[in-house]
C-alpha cells in the first residue's frame, strides 16, 4: 500500500546498516496480502545462528591457499629462538573455550595462546604429549607446533584486515626455518575471524625434521586447563608432513542469537516464529540478538568517529580505549577510520609505541555525533602516553529502539478491504513554486485530505503552491472501511528557481584562445550577445571571432522551473609594454625612475621593496647583484616585461699608510681601500702611477696627495704628507783633553739634541758641557742624539789625559814658521787662561783675557821680557822671555 512507503523505506536502511558480509543476512520473510476478516498469518524469521565457545567442531576448508598474503604484517619476532613476543592487541573482541580476549601472545615455535602471562618469556620446543595435556601451552593454538627457529631464517608476522563486524586477526610464518634441519622451512597462516569466533590454520608447507625431537609436530586447540583440546585428523603430535591443507576449528555450543519482533518501537514478540493478526497495513520488524557480536551496543551509547593517521611507522603503533572501570572498550592500529559506540561518561585513551620514539606524525582524533573534534592528540615520544576525556551526547529521548541488535530485517503484513480503494493517483511530474493550483485525482469521494504543506491543500484535494519553497511535501487521502481506515499516499515535489551562477573571466585579451564559462548548474544553454561566438552546449567563448567592446553572457537552466543569468564581459586590445633599458647602478644612489613604453602598470622587483609601484628605485635598499625588475598589469589583456639591472656595491677611495717622512727616507708605498683609481700630487714625480710615494725626490716641505675612482660608483680621498730636512748630529770635539782643563764645550752641527756619555753626571745633557775633573782619565764615549724623524746621532772617542802647562823662555818671531809665537804647552786644556807680558821696568806690553798662543811680539824689539799666566782656574805661572830674531 501507498500509505506505508516511507516507513519501509526505513525499515529497509536498518536492515542492510545491521547485516554484515561475513554472515548471511537475517530474512524475515516475503511481505504478504491478507483481508481484514482473515488477516492472521505467521511469520518465520531465517538467519545463521552463532554459537558459543564452549565446544568446537574441526573441518576441512575447501580452499586451502592462505587469504591473506603470508609475507604481509608486522614482524614481532627477529633474530631470538625459542620465545614468546609481547601481548598483540586483537582490534576486537574473540571467545575461546567461553572466554573473551583482546589480546594474543605469538610464539616462534608455532603455538599462540591467550595466557598475558607467557608475553616475552621463553616459549617450549620439546614436547612428547598429545592434545589435549596440561603438559602442552595452555589456552592455546597450535598452528602447527613444532620446533623452529626464526633466528636462522624466516620472519614470524602479524597483521589486521576489514571492517567490523568482519574482521580478521592474522599470524604469518613465513619460510620459517626447522631448527636443526635450517635446508627446509614452514609456512603457515593463522586467521582469527571476528564475531563467528572461527579459527583457520592454512599450511603452505610443513616438512619434517625426524633428527630433532623426533619431528614431533601438532595442529589443534587446547583450552586452559589442558583438558579439553580439538585436533584436526591425523595431526596430533607426531613426526608428520604436510602441505596445501586448511583447517576450521568453528565453534558449536548453544546458539548465542535470538530473534525479537518489533511494531515500531514496541516488542510484539520473541522467536524465530511470530503469529500475528493485524487489523491494517502493519510492518513487523525481526531483530537478531547476539551478546558478544561486535556492533551490538548499549542501548544507552551513540557511535563516536575515531581517526589514527598512519604517520611515518604506522606498524609501531597501538592503542586502547579504556572506561572508567580500566574495561578495554576498543583497541585499533594505524591508520584506523571507525566509529564506536560510548556511553556518557569518562574514558581514557592508552597510546602505544613498540620502539619507543613516539608516533611520528600520527594523530589521534576523536569526533563528537555533532562533528565536534573532541581529542586531538598525538604522542611526541616515548613508549606511552594517557589521554583522558569525557563523552555526553546520549539523549535517552532519541534512542534508535534497534540499535542494540546484530541485523535487522523486516516484512509488510498487507490488510486489504473490499470496495474500498481511495485510489489517490500521483500527478507523476514536478512542479515549481509559482506553479498554478492543481486538483489531486482519487477514486472515491468522501475521504479525509491531510499534508505537511499547512494550508497549501483543502478539503476537495485541491493543491495550491502559492508561499511554498522546494521541497517534497506529503499528501494523504483516507476512506473508512469496514476495517478500519484505508489511506493512500503521495509525495508533491516542488522545486524553486535555481540561482546560476557564471564563472570565467570579464576581461579577455583579442587574441585569446578558447576561453570556457561554465555555470553551477548543468544541462542548460549558453548565449552571448555577440552571437555564434559562444558554444551554446560547452559554454566556449572565441574572443578573436570578435571585435573588442562588451558582450553579454547569458546561461539558461534547463530544468523543469528554468531561470537564467547574465554577465558582462570586455573583450581589450592587446597590450605590450617594454621596460625601457637603464645601465648598471651604484648601490649608494638614492633612487632611480624606470620608465615602460605604455602606462598603468605596476612594478615589482626581485628584492622586494626596494621598488614602489610608481617604478622608484632604490639602489640603497636592494642590495648588490642582478636584480630582476618587473612590469605586471592586472589586465589579461595587457603583456608586461622584465630586465635585469644590476646593482655595484660602492667603492672606497680611503688612503692608507700615509705618514710624515724624512728627506732621506725610503719610498712610501700608500694604498687605498678599493682598486682600481689614479693617484695625483703636487710634487710631480715624486708619486708614482703605483702610490709610490718618494721623499727624495719631493724634497723638504708639505705636499698635497689624493686619489680618485671614477666608474658606476666612485669616490675621492686626499691628504698631505710633511717631508721633514736631515739633521747632522755630527760632534765637534778634540781627541784629547788634559785633565787640568777642568771643564770643556762639546759641540755639535746642529742644536736641539741630546748629549751623553759613559760617566753619571760628567756631561750636560742639554749644553754639552763636559766636566772633566768628573769624569776623570781615560777613554770616554761622547754621544750626541737629535730626536724625531729625521734625527740623527754622533759618538766621540776622547781621551782625558794628566796635564801641566809648559813655559817657554824664549821665542823667534822672524817668520820663519818655528817658533814665531809666545806658545804654551797644553794650555788649549784652559781656556780662558789670562796672558800679560812686561819690560824690565814693569811696563805691560801685551795682554789678553784669553789667551789662544797667538802673540808674536810684533812691535816689540829683542831682548829680556817678564809674562804672568793666569790659568782659568786660578794657578799662576811667572816668568822671564827672551825675545831674539837674529841668528
Amino acid at each position: 500500500m501507498k500509505a506505508i512507503t516511507t516507513l519501509l523505506l526505513f525499515i529497509v536502511s536498518l536492515a542492510l546498516l545491521g547485516q554484515s558480509d561475513c554472515f548471511p543476512p537475517l530474512y524475515a520473510g516475503e511481505d504478504t496480502l491478507v483481508d481484514c476478516d482473515s488477516s492472521c498469518v505467521s511469520l518465520v524469521a531465517e538467519y545463521e545462528n552463532i554459537f558459543l565457545t564452549t565446544s568446537y567442531a574441526v573441518s576441512a576448508l575447501p580452499d586451502v591457499a592462505p587469504p591473506y598474503p603470508i609475507s604481509a604484517g608486522t614482524n614481532i619476532i627477529g633474530g631470538i629462538d625459542d620465545v614468546y613476543s609481547a601481548a598483540i592487541p586483537i582490534p576486537f573482541p574473540f571467545s575461546f573455550f567461553g572466554n573473551t580476549y583482546n589480546s594474543i601472545v605469538i610464539g616462534s615455535n608455532g603455538v599462540c595462546t591467550f595466557d598475558a602471562g607467557e608475553a616475552n618469556g621463553y616459549c617450549p620446543w620439546q614436547f612428547t604429549a598429545a592434545n589435549p595435556n596440561a603438559n602442552l601451552p595452555t589456552n592455546a593454538i597450535f598452528c602447527p607446533y613444532h620446533d623452529m627457529d626464526p633466528s636462522d631464517c624466516g620472519n614470524v608476522k602479524w597483521i589486521s584486515y576489514g571492517e567490523a563486524p568482519c574482521r580478521t586477526f592474522v599470524v604469518n610464518f613465513q619460510a620459517v626455518c626447522l631448527y636443526n634441519c635450517s635446508s627446509v622451512q614452514t609456512s603457515a597462516q593463522l586467521v582469527l575471524h571476528e564475531s563467528s569466533n572461527f579459527i583457520d590454520v592454512h599450511i603452505v608447507n610443513k616438512p619434517g625434521c625426524s633428527g630433532w625431537n623426533g619431528g614431533r609436530t601438532l595442529l589443534g586447540i587446547q583450552n586452559a586447563a589442558g583438558n579439553v583440546g580439538y585436533t584436526a585428523p591425523g595431526r596430533n603430535t607426531g613426526n608428520w608432513t604436510a602441505s596445501n591443507e586448511a583447517w576450521r576449528f568453528a565453534p558449536n555450543g548453544a546458539p548465542m542469537a535470538d530473534i525479537t519482533w518489533f511494531v515500531g518501537s514496541e516488542i510484539v514478540g520473541t522467536g524465530d516464529q511470530l503469529e500475528v493478526c493485524p487489523d491494517s497495513t502493519t510492518t513487523y520488524v525481526a531483530a537478531m540478538n547476539c551478546d558478544i557480536c561486535e556492533g551490538d551496543v548499549s542501548e544507552d551509547c551513540v557511535d563516536y568517529h575515531i581517526e589514527v593517521t598512519s604517520g611515518t611507522f604506522p606498524n609501531e603503533i597501538f592503542w586502547h580505549v579504556v572506561d572508567e572501570n580500566d574495561v578495554n572498550v576498543t583497541t585499533g592500529y594505524a591508520p584506523y577510520d571507525e566509529f564506536l559506540c560510548l556511553e556518557n561518561g569518562c574514558y581514557t585513551i592508552e597510546m602505544f609505541d613498540q620502539f619507543g620514539d613516539g608516533w611520528e606524525g600520527a594523530q589521534f582524533t576523536l569526533t563528537t555525533p555533532e562533528n565536534v573534534v573532541l581529542v586531538d592528540t598525538t604522542m611526541a615520544s616515548g613508549s606511552m602516553l594517557v589521554v583522558p576525556f569525557c563523552v555526553d551526547s546520549f539523549d535517552p529521548d532519541n534512542v534508535d529502539p534497534y540499535a542494540n541488535y546484530f541485523q535487522i530485517d523486516s516484512v509488510v503484513v498487507n490488510v486489504t478491504q473490499e470496495n474500498v480503494n481511495p485510489g489517490l493517483v500521483d500527478p507523476g511530474t514536478i512542479f515549481c513554486t509559482d506553479s498554478d493550483a492543481i486538483q489531486l485525482e482519487f477514486d472515491q469521494a468522501g475521504g479525509d485530505w491531510q499534508s505537511d504543506c499547512g494550508t497549501c491543500l483543502d478539503e476537495n484535494g485541491l493543491f495550491d503552491f502559492t508561499d511554498l519553497t522546494d521541497g517534497s511535501y506529503t499528501v494523504s487521502y483516507t476512506l473508512q472501511g469496514q476495517c478500519g481506515p484505508v489511506t493512500d499516499e503521495i509525495q508533491i515535489e516542488v522545486e524553486a528557481y535555481p540561482e546560476i551562477e557564471i564563472d570565467g573571466p570579464l576581461i579577455l585579451c583579442e587574441t585569446a584562445e578558447i576561453e570556457m564559462y561554465s555555470s553551477n548548474l548543468t544541462g542548460g544553454t549558453w548565449s552571448a550577445s555577440c552571437g555564434n561566438c559562444i558554444d551554446t552546449t560547452t559554454g566556449a567563448f572565441i574572443p578573436e571571432e570578435v571585435e573588442p567592446g562588451f558582450y553579454e553572457i547569458t546561461y539558461t537552466s534547463g530544468n523543469i522551473c528554468a531561470a537564467s543569468s547574465t554577465i558582462v564581459i570586455e573583450v581589450e586590445t592587446l597590450l605590450v609594454a617594454e621596460i625601457d633599458p637603464i645601465g648598471p647602478l651604484c648601490e649608494a644612489s638614492s633612487s632611480v625612475l624606470m620608465t615602460a613604453s605604455e602606462s598603468g602598470g605596476t612594478w615589482s622587483a626581485s628584492c622586494g621593496p626596494c621598488i614602489q609601484s610608481n617604478g622608484v628605485f632604490y639602489p640603497n635598499g636592494s642590495g648588490t647583484g642582478t636584480m630582476v625588475i618587473t612590469y605586471t598589469f592586472d589586465s589579461s589583456c595587457a603583456t608586461g616585461s622584465s630586465i635585469r639591472v644590476e646593482v655595484v656595491p660602492p667603492v672606497k677611495a680611503d688612503i692608507e699608510g700615509a705618514q710624515d717622512l724624512c728627506e732621506g727616507g725610503e719610498v712610501l708605498q700608500l694604498t687605498a681601500f678599493d682598486s682600481g683609481g689614479v693617484w695625483y700630487a703636487g710634487c710631480g714625480d715624486c708619486l708614482s702611477s703605483t702610490g709610490e710615494f718618494d721623499p727624495q725626490v719631493s724634497g723638504p716641505g708639505s705636499f698635497y696627495v689624493s686619489y680618485e675612482i671614477n666608474g658606476v660608483c666612485s669616490d675621492m680621498d686626499e691628504l698631505h704628507i710633511d717631508v721633514l730636512s736631515q739633521q747632522d748630529a755630527t760632534i765637534i770635539l778634540p781627541e784629547e783633553i788634559c785633565l787640568d782643563a777642568v771643564t770643556w764645550q762639546a759641540e755639535s752641527a746642529n742644536g736641539g739634541g741630546i748629549w751623553s756619555t759613559d760617566c753619571f753626571g760628567c756631561i750636560d745633557p742639554t749644553t754639552g758641557w763636559i766636566d772633566v775633573m768628573e769624569a776623570g782619565e781615560g777613554i770616554h764615549i761622547i754621544e750626541y742624539l737629535i730626536p724625531g724623524l729625521c734625527g740623527d746621532s754622533d759618538e766621540h772617542e776622547v781621551l782625558i789625559v794628566p796635564c801641566e802647562i809648559v813655559v817657554p823662555n824664549i821665542i823667534t818671531p822672524n817668520n820663519d814658521g818655528s817658533n814665531d809665537y809666545l806658545v804654551f804647552e797644553d794650555l788649549e786644556y784652559f781656556p780662558g787662561s789670562t796672558l800679560r807680558v812686561f819690560n824690565r821696568w814693569g811696563n805691560e806690553l801685551f795682554a789678553s783675557e784669553d789667551y789662544r798662543n797667538n802673540w808674536d811680539a810684533q812691535g816689540v824689539s829683542d831682548g829680556t821680557y817678564y809674562f804672568i799666566l793666569i790659568r782659568n782656574d786660578g794657578v799662576e805661572y811667572k816668568g822671564s822671555l827672551t825675545i831674539k830674531r837674529e841668528n
